[in-house]
């Protein structure tokens, strides 16, 4: 039986996106692009290469480091504080896996196993 989570996101995502390109104005139109984006690459890096939890996944920063700049380049020409947020939100999820490839171990601190 199919993941409900994922119809769940589905219905989330084409409700958001719908909602942006028929209220939003060239931001949030470019936002929702760049959101369709990055769920595209991300399924299509699942056909890939498989996703292993003891390493950083390639697929995930190329996704995020396309959020970054795709957020970042809406920040830099829309007068919106949003684009902001979002950009600063990709740089942290960016950064996690820098952090990640740093210190094998980072997954045992954060459960609390880590001594």
């Amino acid at each position: 039986m199919p993941d409900p989570r994922i119809f769940a996101f589905a219905a989330i995502l084409i409700l958001s996106t719908s909602f942006a390109f028929a209220r939003g104005g060239g931001p949030e139109r470019w936002g929702a692009v760049v959101i369709v984006a990055m769920t595209a690459i991300q399924f299509g890096s699942e056909f890939i290469g498989h996703q292993k939890f003891h390493s950083v996944d390639l697929g995930s920063v190329v996704v995020d480091s396309y959020g970054v700049i795709g957020f970042g380049a809406i920040a830099l020409y829309a007068r919106r504080a949003w684009p902001i947020w979002a950009t600063s939100l990709q740089i942290l999820s960016l950064s996690s896996h820098f952090a990640r490839q740093v210190d094998k171990n980072l997954l045992e601190y954060l459960r609390g196993d880590g001594r």
